[in-house]
């Protein structure tokens, strides 16, 4: 092959790889409507679930020991020292469960 068709093929591939990028930049994404997030994390005190459905929750240090039981949908961690937790999440409705790790300060 000659020089500039080497060259041509290279620029081809970085404008194809340019023009992907810049187009999942711009596409909005936008999470599941039924995703349930866990927020803010990290935290100092309260989190939340973005739902308004009743929840049994569980909390569980990251040796597996549970360290906190609550049930509602948000979650006062105050108590708790600074560490890395695991928090479970069912709805009661539902019966879906869900697992989040959460960074307390």
């Amino acid at each position: 092959m000659n020089d500039a068709y080497q060259s041509r093929g290279l620029i081809n591939a970085i404008e194809y790889d340019i023009a992907s990028f810049n187009e999942s930049l711009s596409s909005i994404n936008p999470a599941p409507l039924n995703k349930v997030i866990l927020f803010p994390n990290p935290t100092t005190s309260k989190i939340a679930l973005n739902s308004n459905k009743d929840y049994e929750i569980e909390i569980f240090d990251m040796t597996g020991n549970k360290v906190m039981e609550t049930s509602g949908n948000t979650i006062d961690l105050s108590v708790l020292s600074s560490a890395i937790y695991i928090v479970k999440t069912l709805d009661k409705m539902t019966k879906e469960t869900n697992s989040y790790k959460v960074v307390k300060n």
